[in-house]
């Protein structure tokens, strides 16, 4: 999925245009969830739209304001 994903990623700002929408944060959620949950399963540097897309999300204010350290359930 995330190479059909990386294949698709159009050129432009966010995934639908310049304006953000649910479709990146999801993305942007997914990539953390997957880079936390399971270090080292994706490399950023064999899907880099995607580690882009992920990190111009999780710069912006509002996420690193509800970032949560990764707890893993026990």
């Amino acid at each position: 999925v995330l190479a059909t994903l990386e294949a698709a990623r159009p050129p432009t700002k966010w995934w639908f245009g310049d304006q953000i929408g649910h479709a990146d944060i999801a993305l942007a959620c997914a990539w953390r969830f997957v880079t936390d949950a399971h270090p080292g399963l994706i490399a950023p540097s064999a899907l880099p739209r995607l580690a882009a897309h992920a990190a111009r999300a999780e710069g912006l204010e509002v996420f690193q304001s509800v970032q949560q350290a990764f707890a893993a359930p026990a």
